[in-house]
């Protein structure tokens, strides 16, 4: 079964095998790839992964920048997974899933690989591709799948002949590109300093005669500019002269109006004065005569009162005269309760006085205070009025010396005219020089980055064979690698070495050898990690070249 990659009708037939064969639990199980596909100078985005089975194409796959592919394949089939991109090596991998009757294991071992494609060039001969660079098959004393040694022994040796001129027909074509360029770049900067030296030429000529040309129309301008400016001169003088003439009547008329206005100002606020006090003298009077009418009616108003309380406490008498009798008969309770009502009665006519006493002493406070805040206030118009009376004459005279500043900075500004007119003739002059030293220092730098170029030029070709040298030592060290690889293998003995994971640190030829090695009861495997002192790390299974990616996983789900 293929997982999210197949078609749905695939899926629904596997469903239904589910259903149809669920007593068998062999029949459920299934061997899952992960693999990845890596370009060189390029990127697996777009490359085609081709699964056939029994040479039947049953799916196709678009990888995408990951270039990651994951596949569930059946049991007892024999498969095809082919890698391929437009432009480079297509490389294929043989993977038969056939297992041994009666094989019941409830989980079969991840399976990953990394397959990397080379650029493909018509010089070098890739006719050792059209077979599988690797076959995948099940072995009965490893109880699992692995890769098969005989077949990649077999092939190993030419793959890696092909690759190696592979890649030097990239090498190559790489540095015929970079040659084109570089002749082409020489081309155009022999081309830019042609036509700079000729635009040079040109640009001389026609400043040489805008010079002159320039020369005669600043003689011209100065002498305009001189006459000019001794006219303007003149004109100036003459309406200074005018401005001043006027500027002093309109002064002096705006000092007899502001005189005029002050004596004005002065004059009603002496009137708003004199009617300010006789107000105040007639609100007092007003207001006294009201306080001594209402002390009048007060005092009438008790003597109204005890007139009052007179004649009742007459009657009363008369009254009790007459029922002298009655009145004998009443307990001593009652006429003590009589006098205790009389004695509250004129309790309250007296708080009843004194309260009005003092409402009329507030009234009379309040009264007075009024009085006195509407004089303060009157003092202090007034010297209001004396303040902008000064501040008026301050400001005449502000106003004469601002007058007199304006023609003093007329007469500077005529003679920082002059003085600018004379530095502008000046740096014409100095303006022509610095363009003469600019165009030498432009030839100068010209030269200096024509030599740059070349030294740039002959420092890339440096590099370039120093590149080539390095690639060809990395080879050298990697077939050296393979070699010491296969030696630290063929040395392992089985017999001294004990059931599972074993890990030996080797130092060997000026590298560092970390040898892992799994014994089962039917079958080992040995794991290479070798280091060399200059940096290169290289990855084996006993003795076939791996990634580090594919030793990784295989070391951690062993």
């Amino acid at each position: 079964m293929i997982t999210n990659h197949l078609k749905y009708s695939r899926l629904l037939l596997v469903i239904a095998s589910f259903f149809v064969f669920s007593i068998s639990l062999s029949a459920q199980m299934y061997m899952d790839i992960s693999a990845k596909l890596a370009v060189t100078d390029g990127t697996p985005k777009d490359g085609i992964i081709k699964l056939f089975e029994n040479g039947n194409l049953i799916e196709n796959y678009i990888s995408d920048r990951s270039g990651k592919f994951s596949v569930s394949l059946d049991l007892n089939k024999d498969y095809i997974i082919e890698f391929a991109k437009d432009g480079y090596v297509t490389k294929k991998i043989n993977i038969d899933t056939h297992v041994p009757d009666g094989y019941a294991q409830s989980k079969i071992n991840l399976f990953s690989f990394v397959v990397e494609l080379f650029p493909q060039y018509d010089e070098v001969n890739t006719v050792v591709f059209k077979q599988p660079v690797a076959k995948i098959k099940f072995y009965t004393d490893k109880n699992d799948f692995s890769y098969d040694t005989d077949y990649s022994k077999e092939v190993l040796t030419k793959i890696q002949d092909t690759e190696k001129e592979l890649a030097k027909a990239h090498e190559k074509k790489q540095q015929a590109g970079k040659d084109q360029v570089l002749a082409q770049q020489q081309q155009a900067l022999a081309a830019k300093i042609a036509q700079d030296e000729a635009e040079k030429a040109r640009i001389m000529a026609e400043q040489k005669a805008a010079a002159e040309a320039r020369k005669k129309a600043e003689d011209e301008a100065k002498r305009k500019a001189e006459e000019d400016r001794i006219k303007q001169l003149e004109q100036q003088k003459i309406a200074a002269e005018k401005r001043k003439a006027e500027e002093d009547a309109r002064k002096q008329a705006e000092l007899l109006a502001k005189q005029q206005e002050v004596e004005k100002q002065r004059i009603e606020l002496e009137a708003k004065a004199k009617a300010k006090a006789e107000e105040d003298a007639r609100k007092k009077a007003a207001l006294e005569a009201q306080l001594k009418a209402d002390e009048e009616a007060r005092k009438k108003a008790a003597d109204e009162a005890l007139r009052i309380e007179n004649e009742r406490k007459t009657q009363l008498l008369a009254q009790q005269q007459a029922e002298a009798e009655k009145i004998r008969k009443e307990t001593d309770a009652k006429k003590q309760a009589e006098l205790i009502a009389k004695s509250q009665l004129a309790a309250k006519q007296k708080t009843e006085a004194d309260e009005r006493a003092k409402l009329q002493a507030e009234e009379e406070t309040r009264k007075k205070a009024a009085l006195e805040a509407q004089i303060k206030l009157e003092e202090e118009a007034r010297i209001k009025a004396a303040e902008e009376s000064a501040r008026i004459e301050a400001e005449e005279k502000a106003k004469k010396f601002a007058e007199e500043k304006i023609l003093a900075d007329q007469r500077r500004k005529d003679e920082e005219a002059r003085l600018a007119l004379e530095d502008a003739q000046k740096q014409a002059k100095s303006a022509e020089e610095k363009k003469l030293s600019e165009e030498r220092k432009k030839q100068e730098e010209e030269a200096l980055l024509k030599k740059q170029i070349e030294e740039q030029e002959k420092l890339q070709q440096d590099i370039e064979a120093r590149k080539a040298k390095a690639i060809a030592d990395k080879l050298r060290e990697q077939d050296k690698a393979i070699k010491v690889a296969q030696s630290v293998v063929d040395e392992v003995d089985k017999e001294t070495y004990n059931k599972g994971k074993t890990v030996e640190i080797i130092e060997k030829e000026n590298m560092k050898i970390t040898r892992t090695v799994f014994v089962e009861s039917t079958s080992i495997l040995i794991y290479l990690k070798v280091e060399h002192v200059w940096g290169g790390t290289y990855f084996f299974r006993n003795d076939q070249c791996i990634s580090e990616y594919l030793y990784e996983i295989e070391l951690k789900n062993s």
